[in-house]
């Protein structure tokens, strides 16, 4: 209760979510460009962290626990249904972010991770490059346009 008490008192919940957001997705981007996949060790990591984060800042006891996950499962789901075309670690990723933003603004990540991942994939088709394309770094940059937009 201090704890809660003391970051609430100093407006840090905001600010430490969106920081540990920005250093989870840095990670993790390099990681996606390097190896084409994430550790899912290293994943389950970060969700604990942010289930710690939720529940010092009170985000578990309003409540709202499924609605900051929705982005998440839904891209999960979306990687069940197109043959992870979409991959799972993406939609891990997002779950995770949730914990950080909330859903609100972890819908928002993913709507302009989303425009700036199909503008890039548009561009490689015109230039006939059929390669995959890491999906972390378009979110890294759309949390960086929707914190400097806020």
């Amino acid at each position: 209760v201090w704890v809660r008490w003391v970051m609430n008192r100093f407006m840090i919940n905001d600010y430490a979510g969106e920081c540990l957001a920005l250093l989870f997705l840095a990670w993790f981007s390099a990681e996606d460009i390097r190896d084409r996949r994430l550790s899912l060790t290293e994943l389950s990591g970060s969700l604990l962290l942010g289930m710690l984060y939720l529940t010092l800042t009170g985000g578990l006891d309003d409540g709202k626990l499924f609605y900051r996950m929705l982005p998440g499962l839904f891209l999960i789901l979306l990687a069940y249904l197109t043959s992870e075309q979409v991959g799972y670690g993406d939609g891990l990723a997002v779950l995770i972010l949730g914990c950080f933003l909330g859903a609100g603004k972890c819908a928002a990540v993913c709507g302009t991770a989303f425009m700036l991942s199909g503008l890039f994939t548009t561009g490689k088709i015109c230039l006939k490059k059929e390669e995959p394309v890491p999906f972390l770094p378009f979110l890294l940059g759309a949390l960086e346009v929707v914190l400097f937009v806020e």
